[in-house]
């Protein structure tokens, strides 16, 4: 018995300090339990784009393509993942999904639910969730519900029958009936995720009813989003919820302005509406990081969301986001999902007989692209059909009813209705002519964004007086004669904006309205009456003029890597950098307030002005870096690039008319190109293409950026092929004024990239060039400098791609290589003959400035041209070769003073190294005479 006793006592010792040891092991030395990692998939604005879109000339997104992405960013963390769609995932769709009431997209996102969707739409381990967008609403609740719900539509049933609706739960907290004053959906979910809860709240602009047809909205109340948002806080805390995700859908600044008044609890918060590209840190109203994702639209991109969510806690206590591209040429884009295919697949056979119904043809694209006053070629066309068919005196449309543009060739019906999916039908009216006033200057209702009515049958001018301010409607015209306020005028405009839709209230107090045809019927039918191909191009219906005339600041040739006498004339050296940061003092000076500079009085715009004012941009125009020779020591084009953008692109400092940073615009040189694609004497690296590259990434944004490794390969070949194939083209609008920006000189395939820009903008538009070479090219920049025989003149060793389509002639034509090519210059004449309102040409490259008139080959062109100094080889102001010694005092960059209502322009030349005026020229902005 005692030994038994001994035992029993025994195993209770031990047992108990077995706790013991436990229980101090786990204050003292156990391992955390890890954070949980989950991953969010959201996409935004998938408006039923079903078919696949191109994205920088590649295919990508499409229903089938997008959900093999999102199945594959999923992979090994299936029952970690949720997949949130943050609203207009329907509405303003192509035929094949819009002619079947959306149904197809609502499948094709079905297709994505686990099993527990299946069963309980509301069942917290459902995968899947949706917000509303404004489009939801387009059609009004009822709609909304049978598309949620399910039930077949009175034209169905189509794919689907019964239509079984929406196997995930739609969100919204700041959707309020009206009548029972609750929310018209759940306002959140809480979603498990291995036990731990993560909450959801939805809200959308509460904007919407100003931009949805009132009888889609009739009925409800859309109350702030924040408001809404915090609002159900408490609610989520007592239920022991502490990860919470906003879901809104809402974009660009105004999703910034709402989650700077969210809750602190609030970690995440996925946006849409403005399909753009979201990734960043915005604080709450606690002063905590929430981060908002947004991804672009059309099932394009979509965001690839990680959090990790404390096991302690409950809360996110680690977040991160990429924006993914749905290429369909790569990667998952490779292996569409078939069951989705399928979807598409039937709906596209069951819209086929009507939507592949050939109407017209175009000889060119026809964009919804607005001029920076406001028209596009697409808003005039559907503007003038309308207004043709009702046969009044005035016609009015809406931009956000334009969703596509409409492409260059067969025109079918299906075409017409991706551009015009709404279903809206014209109304017919009277108004008077005050009340014409009146509704164009509800454009601006939201000065922070306005809405540009398309038109027809009228012109009118307005002054921009601002980012965020008011435009002014100057005057108003009918067949060129101003109209009479107190007289009565017909107008046609559609059911949408008749209703007040987008702020334009004044349509309601229009009279006498009667509802005609469907808005799709009167665009087939117009189209079909114009001739075979037809055209339509920007007329200037729309003038916009500025308050305060252009202004830019024009430099060139940088240089970076090189020296030369310095700044005051004696024999010492400087190098680059402090020649350059000397020059972008000099342009940070011209805004002075202590010492103003004034503008002198030389009768040229903005003559005798006490100060110079807004600068608009700063151009540079190429060889940020000198060519890195081995022989000559100089150094890489990475370390002049670095250079250059402390110098630059953060050193300048000057200001545009909206008090922010100007822009710096940039064209790369041949000695950018040059250290780019290789050069027939040694460098040292052999390529670097950095500054290329980043002038590259910097002026077009693409969504792929270049990198210097990317872009040289393995070869000399891989380089050259880089460089065909990435060229610097861009063109910016200002004030009226089309500036365009080509990389090293305008040959044949810059010129086929401006023919399809210059369509952005009427043939009267004045039209800036910015360019490397002059007009009068180096034939040497022509050639393949890559090239043991030192630039020989044939027609196989050109500058890779720069001249395209001329030929050998060229070469034949010239007898050195220091001598101009009269055939490439012809070629260039040629199409400036056709372009006349190409009426300046501003370039570096041959180091002074000069004011000319360039001629051409043949003295049958006449072309106002600005050569620009460079900083480190001036001609004049650098070395100079009688003395070697050059004149420091010449060192020079243009001030250049626009005034588009005057068409008149001002370049004048500034000394900035004594801080004095030089020369000055005035011309005039009208088209060429020849």
């Amino acid at each position: 018995m005692k030994k038994k006793k001994f035992t029993k006592k025994f195993l209770a010792t031990a047992a108990l300090s077995a706790q013991l040891v436990a229980l101090g092991a786990g204050a003292a030395w156990a391992v955390p339990a890890a954070n949980l990692k989950v991953k969010l998939l959201a996409i935004n604005d998938f408006h039923g784009q079903l078919s696949p879109k191109t994205v920088s000339g590649r295919p990508a997104g499409g229903a089938a393509v997008l959900a093999s992405y999102l199945k594959k960013a999923q992979s090994g963390m299936e029952d970690r993942t949720i997949i949130v769609s943050d609203g207009d995932f329907v509405g303003a769709s192509p035929a094949n999904s819009a002619l079947l009431q959306d149904e197809p997209s609502i499948q094709f996102l079905n297709t994505l639910a686990n099993p527990y969707c299946l069963t309980d739409k509301m069942n917290a381990r459902c995968n899947l969730l949706a917000t509303v967008g404004n489009h939801e609403f387009d059609e009004g609740t009822a709609e909304l519900f049978r598309m949620m719900n399910g039930g077949n539509h009175a034209k169905g049933p189509f794919i689907e029958n019964p239509y079984s609706g929406a196997h995930f739960p739609y969100i919204a907290a700041n959707v309020i009936d009206t009548a029972t004053g609750k929310p018209l959906l759940p306002p959140y979910i809480i979603k498990t995720v291995r036990n731990t809860p993560i909450a959801f709240i939805g809200a959308i602009l509460k904007d919407t009813p100003n931009i949805v047809a009132p009888a889609g909205v009739v009925g409800l109340t859309f109350i702030d989003e924040a408001t809404a948002i915090n609002s159900y806080i408490p609610e989520l805390q007592a239920k022991g919820v502490k990860a919470i995700v906003g879901v809104i859908h809402q974009g660009a600044a105004d999703v910034d302005t709402i989650v700077g008044k969210l809750d602190g609890e609030i970690d995440l918060v996925i946006s849409g509406h403005s399909h753009g590209s979201v990734n960043k840190l915005v604080n709450n109203v606690a002063g905590r990081p929430v981060l908002v994702t947004q991804a672009y639209s059309a099932g394009t991109a979509y965001a690839d969301i990680n959090i990790e969510i404390s096991p302690s806690s409950k809360d996110i206590v680690a977040k991160s986001a990429n924006i993914v591209t749905t290429f369909g040429d790569a990667g998952a884009g490779l292996t569409p999902d078939t069951a989705v295919a399928g979807i598409v697949a039937t709906a596209d056979t069951v819209v086929a007989p009507l939507v592949s119904v050939p109407v017209g043809e175009t000889s060119d694209l026809i964009t919804r692209s607005q001029t920076p006053a406001g028209e596009s070629a697409l808003g005039n066309l559907i503007a003038d059909a309308q207004r043709a068919y009702e046969g009044t005196d005035f016609a009015f449309m809406n931009p956000g009813g334009i969703r596509a543009d409409l492409d260059k060739g067969i025109v079918t019906w299906g075409e017409l209705f991706t551009i015009q999916p709404f279903g809206n039908q014209m109304v017919r009216m009277s108004m008077t002519g005050q009340q014409i006033y009146d509704l164009l200057a509800q454009q601006w209702s939201n000065p922070a964004s306005p809405k540009m009515l398309q038109i027809s049958g009228l012109s009118y001018s307005w002054i921009n007086n601002g980012a965020g301010k008011a435009g002014t409607i100057n005057e108003v015209r009918k067949n060129g004669v101003e109209i009479d306020t107190a007289a009565t005028y017909t107008v046609t405009t559609n059911n949408f904006l008749s209703g007040g839709g987008d702020g334009f209230t004044v349509f309601k107090n229009g009279l006498n309205p009667v509802i005609d045809a469907a808005d799709i019927d009167v665009l087939v039918s117009y189209i079909r009456s114009l001739p075979v191909p037809f055209d339509v191009n920007i007329d200037n219906r729309i003038v916009r003029s500025e308050a305060a005339p252009i202004q830019f600041v024009y430099t060139s040739d940088a240089h970076y890597g090189i020296t030369r006498k310095d700044l005051v004339a004696s024999t010492a050296t400087v190098n680059a950098q402090a020649v350059n940061q000397a020059l972008v003092a000099s342009i940070n000076s011209l805004q002075s307030t202590i010492a103003p500079v004034a503008i002198p009085c030389d009768n040229g715009v903005n003559a005798c002005a006490s100060s110079v004012g807004a600068l608009d941009f700063v151009a540079e125009t190429g060889d940020v870096a000198n060519r890195q020779e081995a022989s000559k020591l100089i150094q890489s084009a990475a370390a002049s690039w670095t250079q250059f953008e402390a110098d630059y692109l953060n050193g300048l400092t000057v200001t545009d008319r909206n008090n922010t940073k100007a822009p710096l615009y940039l064209v790369p040189g041949n000695h950018d190109v040059s250290n780019a694609i290789g050069y027939y004497k040694t460098l040292s690296p052999a390529f670097d293409a950095t500054s290329y590259v980043n002038i590259y990434n910097l002026m077009l944004n693409p969504i792929t950026p270049l990198t210097n490794a990317g872009f040289i390969g393995t070869s000399a070949t891989d380089a050259a092929a880089s460089y065909a194939g990435n060229k610097v083209y861009y063109s910016k609008d200002i004030g009226g004024v089309h500036f365009v920006f080509i990389g090293m000189w305008p040959d044949s395939a810059a010129r086929a990239w401006m023919d399809a820009d210059l369509r952005k903008v009427s043939s009267t538009t004045p039209v800036v060039l910015f360019t490397h070479d002059e007009p009068l090219l180096e034939t040497k920049h022509l050639i393949n400098p890559n090239e043991v025989r030192n630039h020989t003149i044939n027609s196989t060793d050109k500058f890779e791609n720069l001249v395209l389509g001329e030929g050998a002639g060229g070469y034949a034509s010239v007898a050195t290589i220091n001598d101009p090519s009269t055939v490439e210059q012809r070629a260039l004449v040629a199409w400036l003959k056709n372009h006349k309102n190409v009426v300046a040409y501003f370039h570096g490259n041959t180091n002074y400035n000069e004011f000319y008139t360039y001629a051409g080959p043949d003295s049958d062109i006449s072309l106002n041209t600005f050569r620009v100094d460079s900083p480190m080889k001036g001609m004049v102001s650098g070395i100079d070769a009688a003395n070697g010694i050059g004149d420091p005092s010449k060192l020079s960059f243009q001030v250049v003073s626009i005034d588009p209502g005057a068409t008149q322009m001002t370049v004048r030349e500034y000394l900035w190294n004594t801080k004095t005026w030089g020369t000055s020229k005035t011309v005039s902005l009208a088209p060429r005479s020849n």
